[in-house]
C-alpha cells in the first residue's frame, strides 16, 4: 500500500510544526528524565550506603594497650604497659589467671594513662604464666599472656669471655648471650 504524497504547503507546515513541538517535548520530557535518573541513582546509592554498612560510632581513637615485655625473668619485677585512644574514656584491669603471683599497681585509669604489673620472684623448677584483661569503657579489650621464667631456665654461663657481664640480681635483667664453637671450644 502507498501513501499518496501531500500537495498542500499549508498541511505540509502543520505536519512540520507538529513535528517540531513533538521533538521539543520529547527532548524536554528526557532531558528531565536524564536529571531524574542521576538524582534516583545518588539517592539508591546513598541509601544502600547508609542502610547496608553496620552502625559503629565514628572515632579517629582506637583503644588499644600494650605491655613491654611479655617474658619476665624469675627475680621480682615489675613491667608497665601503655594504653591508646580516647582521652575521656577508662580502662579497667584485671588479673585472669595468676592472682597469687601478678599485682597490678592500678585496676582502673583514664586512657593515655599508663599501668603496671609487679611479679613476685619465683623458685618454682617450671615457668608460669599470668594472664591479664585491660577492658575500655567503649567495650574493646586486650588480653596478654605474661610468661614468667623459672630459675632453671637461667643457667650459669660459662663467663670465660670478657665481654659477657657479671651476674647481677635486679628487678628486671634478663641475660642473653649468644655464642659461637671456636677454634679453642670457648
Amino acid at each position: 500500500m502507498q501513501i499518496a504524497p501531500i500537495k498542500s504547503k499549508k498541511l505540509m507546515a502543520k505536519i512540520a510544526d507538529g513535528k517540531m513541538k513533538m521533538m521539543k517535548r520529547v527532548n524536554e520530557t528526557f532531558k528531565i528524565f536524564k536529571g531524574i535518573n542521576r538524582s534516583v541513582f545518588a539517592v539508591l546509592v546513598l541509601t544502600l550506603t547508609f542502610t547496608a554498612c553496620e552502625y559503629e560510632e565514628w572515632s579517629p581513637y582506637k583503644s588499644n594497650a600494650t605491655l613491654s615485655e611479655t617474658l619476665i625473668s624469675y627475680n621480682e619485677t615489675t613491667i608497665s604497659g601503655a594504653t591508646f585512644g580516647n582521652p575521656e574514656l577508662t580502662w579497667s584491669l584485671q588479673v585472669l589467671e595468676g592472682t597469687d603471683f601478678c599485682t597490678p599497681v592500678s585496676k582502673v585509669g583514664f586512657v593515655q594513662q599508663n599501668f603496671s604489673l609487679h611479679f613476685a620472684q619465683y623458685a618454682g623448677a617450671e615457668s608460669r604464666t599470668a594472664k591479664i584483661k585491660i577492658k575500655f569503657s567503649d567495650g574493646y579489650t586486650n588480653t596478654f599472656t605474661v610468661r614468667q621464667l623459672s630459675i632453671t631456665e637461667n643457667p650459669d654461663y660459662d663467663r670465660a669471655w670478657g665481654e659477657q657481664p657479671e651476674v647481677k640480681e635486679g628487678v628486671s635483667l634478663v641475660y642473653k648471650t649468644y655464642y659461637t664453637i671456636l677454634s679453642n671450644r670457648r
